[in-house]
């Protein structure tokens, strides 16, 4: 008798979960939360190299072609491997909207395109010491209006919660001759 209520209860059990798991395998919804980390190059006060960190939300339209993206960017750089300029560390904070569409689509790969606008501080700190008869070091903070563009590959699979970017060409030109470069991959986590 007990082995007949355990062997129903497993059944009922496993049923119960197919279910559960078949109604929910594609109710993700157009909303997810965006993270990223690149390689950049930086042109501002001080030209620099260094690395980039985002995170943001995201919406999705249109069949998940088109992109809204509220992000913050940080990224770290000093003039490390550049000769001829100052030794130089500084930062930059970006707080931007993006706006991704996907050109071309077979499955769930596309080539995916960005446009948008950020406002930029940046802030740090040149001639930090070792430069041959320069034994000042001058502070900056600047804001600069940014405007980036962007394109690499996405890879979007329906039935998987996350969602991969890979930025190869990424740029953003700005006020007071401010330019950047990056090289992105990203993960986009659907909610």
């Amino acid at each position: 008798m007990k082995i007949k209520i355990l062997i129903s209860l497993i059944l009922v059990c496993s049923i119960s979960n197919k279910g559960i798991a078949q109604d929910t395998i594609h109710k993700f919804s157009n909303k997810s939360i965006t993270t990223a980390i690149g390689l950049a190059i930086i042109d501002a006060r001080s030209p620099g190299n260094g690395y980039v960190y985002e995170v943001g939300y995201q919406q999705d339209y249109w069949k998940s072609k088109l992109r809204f993206n509220p992000y913050i960017q940080n990224g770290e750089y000093t003039s490390f491997g550049i000769t001829d300029v100052r030794s130089a560390y500084f930062r930059n904070t970006i707080f931007g909207l993006k706006i991704g569409l996907d050109l071309l689509k077979y499955k769930a790969v596309s080539i995916a395109t960005q446009l948008g606008y950020g406002l930029n501080y940046t802030r740090g700190i040149i001639g930090t010491g070792g430069e041959f008869g320069i034994t000042k070091s001058e502070f900056f903070a600047e804001i600069h209006h940014t405007v980036t563009l962007g394109a690499g590959l996405r890879v979007n699979p329906k039935n998987q919660r996350m969602a991969y970017e890979f930025h190869l060409l990424n740029f953003g030109f700005g006020n007071n001759y401010f330019s950047t470069a990056q090289l992105r991959f990203g993960i986009d986590i659907k909610l």
